[in-house]
């Protein structure tokens, strides 16, 4: 029998462990693609002029043709809510100090997909609406602006979000109460079923860790606050987007004597063509009519 290098199985095992430890922040359910869709009674279709529209849908039926289920607040933005809030970092140390396992991590997971999976999260939206509105999100979570396909159907994903803002408003605010009940019950069952069971010396030694794994999560509320900056960004592009053409520009500069410098803080809100400058360096903030 040929000699087995032990180290190298040792390296193996590690690595292993490395990368089991590195799929522990990621969220661990598919998402569903259709239950909670059928349970809304509209869907967002375009009309002749590619423009998007609310239409009636009954409840418990798929949606219209060239339609297909959207997760207004998407997995990419609920795994990077998860990651700001600290909640990783929480899991992490616990899995590393041999507190908590994959598989009891996926079980306080449950509620967060459930919720996320459900109407009023999940509509039926215009096939290529969607397409793009998944490749804004990764603009806005890469922190660069849209890229040059998606601009065209910016004003769609305004319109969609707008009209489905107060209900998914909601959403993610229960998202976040999902998430911080994760971590509290997390907590709970390691102090009670975990480290009480162990030596004394050992319990100690614990505890220390696990209240340092608590103070990881800092940010109970980023699921919230992360879906308005992206409602935010689609609307400062949207706006944008408006007066990006030369002609334009050229009538904000003349009309509200902006400088150049200037037009780049521009937020156009139509109607009325009201432009807010959010902090344009030379002059100050204020409406300002357009065109």
């Amino acid at each position: 029998m040929k000699h087995i290098n032990t180290s190298f199985i040792l390296l193996i095992l590690i690595l292993c462990s490395l990368v089991d430890l590195g799929r522990s922040c990621d969220f661990p359910f598919r998402l569903d693609t259709t239950a909670g869709c059928k349970q809304a009674s509209k869907a967002f279709t375009t009309d002749q002029t590619d423009h998007l529209q609310r239409v009636a849908k009954n409840v418990g039926s798929v949606g219209p043709p060239g339609t297909a289920c959207d997760h207004t607040i998407e997995r990419d933005l609920l795994q990077e809510a998860v990651n700001v809030s600290g909640a990783c970092k929480f899991y992490t140390k616990l899995l590393r100090n041999g507190l908590l396992d994959y598989d009891m991590r996926l079980y306080y997971w449950k509620q967060v997909a459930a919720t996320v999976n459900a109407f009023p999260n999940t509509y039926y939206l215009d096939g290529a609406t969607l397409s793009a509105k998944e490749r804004v999100v990764k603009n806005f979570l890469s922190g660069e602006v849209p890229e040059a396909g998606t601009l065209h159907y910016l004003q769609n994903i305004q319109t969609y979000l707008l009209d489905v803002h107060r209900d998914v408003k909601n959403v993610s605010e229960a998202l976040d109460i999902n998430l911080q009940t994760a971590v509290h019950n997390v907590m709970e069952t390691v102090a009670i079923n975990k480290i009480s069971a162990m030596p004394k010396e050992t319990q100690e030694r614990k505890l220390r860790i696990l209240e340092e794994a608590m103070r990881s999560f800092t940010k109970p509320s980023a699921i919230s606050k992360l879906f308005a900056e992206f409602e935010d960004y689609i609307r400062r592009h949207y706006s944008i987007s408006i007066i990006s053409s030369k002609e334009n520009r050229n009538i904000a500069e003349k009309t509200c004597n902006l400088s150049p410098v200037d037009l780049k803080f521009i937020h156009c809100i139509p109607p009325p063509n009201v432009c807010f400058l959010a902090g344009a360096p030379t002059m100050s903030s204020g409406p300002r009519v357009v065109y």
